[in-house]
């Protein structure tokens, strides 16, 4: 947008291709998880190193530009994504266990990445506050979908059911009795 010179600032994009990009690897995710619990498992597993890198390196550059020491925020999020990775590692091995389905597995990996992404935006750069309302978002979206599935799925196959039986019980051509109509 040009300033009162008529200049067009150089205002960076950089945040919102984080947000973009960030986000669209989630629902690649969602999509990975759902068609394949195995790739889902290491999808997952290699997503929170990435979301960590990309907010690590943004944290170090804005601590950079604002003459802030870099090495104790960086340490502080090097922890918090640690601590996410583990988050999601414990629930693949919950899955393993049968104590999860895949389903399940891959949501709460999917909220752990999503509560991880809000929290570090809180601490660093506000546009992982951003990305982390969108992966809930979906969270709640995919909970919400599978919910609304069943609801209508229960009812339809009953009426299924229901019709089939009336068809065949009432619906097929009797045979007249033998001996009538002669």
């Amino acid at each position: 947008m040009p300033d009162e010179t008529g200049r067009v600032s150089g205002r960076s994009h950089v945040g919102e291709a984080t947000i973009l990009g960030l986000v669209l690897l989630a629902a690649i995710g969602v999509g990975v998880t759902t068609f394949s619990q195995q790739y889902g498992y290491h999808y997952w597993l290699s997503m929170a190193p990435i979301f960590a890198v990309v907010n690590l390196l943004t944290s170090w550059s804005r601590a950079r530009a604002a003459g802030q020491n870099a090495g104790s925020i960086l340490l502080a999020q090097a922890l918090h994504w640690l601590g996410a990775v583990l988050a999601i590692y414990v629930i693949f091995l919950l899955f393993r266990m049968n104590w999860l389905s895949d389903q399940e597995s891959g949501v709460l990996a999917l909220l752990v990445l999503a509560l991880s992404s809000f929290l570090s935006g809180v601490h660093t750069d506000w546009h992982f506050c951003i990305v982390g309302l969108v992966l809930g978002a979906i969270v709640a979206g995919a909970v919400f979908v599978q919910e609304f599935v069943w609801m209508l799925v229960v009812p339809l196959g009953v009426a299924l059911v229901v019709g089939l039986v009336w068809w065949f019980g009432t619906g097929s051509p009797k045979s007249p009795p033998s001996g009538a109509g002669a």
